[in-house]
């Protein structure tokens, strides 16, 4: 068996001339593959937990008051059920929406 090291952006085209590829989740759908017919997909657990995208701030930001405020908005828009029906959808199930996400 030969290993070779290829960009993240082409695993996906390297598929025609390997048996197998590790493809990122940002990958797939513009490849054309099907998430559902992975033969391994990676487990959400601690060891995941560094691949979670968080929205952040500058730290002095806080003392704003009203961009604290407004970024306190922000989060709780996007903390929505209709935000995470939208990130399944569009990412044909590759995404998970991590706010409510419990991590064993």
């Amino acid at each position: 068996m030969n290993i070779t090291l290829v960009d993240a952006s082409q695993t996906a085209r390297s598929l025609s001339s390997v048996d197998a590829a590790f493809v990122n989740n940002t990958f797939v759908s513009s490849a054309g593959l099907k998430f559902k017919s992975a033969i391994y997909v990676e487990p959400v657990n601690k060891a995941s937990k560094k691949w979670i995208n968080v929205i952040a701030a500058k730290p002095n930001y806080k003392k704003n008051k009203a961009k604290y405020a407004a970024y306190k908005e922000i989060i709780k828009g996007y903390h929505q059920k209709k935000v995470k029906q939208l990130i399944k959808k569009y990412s044909d199930g590759t995404e998970l929406a991590a706010w409510d996400i419990k991590i064993k």
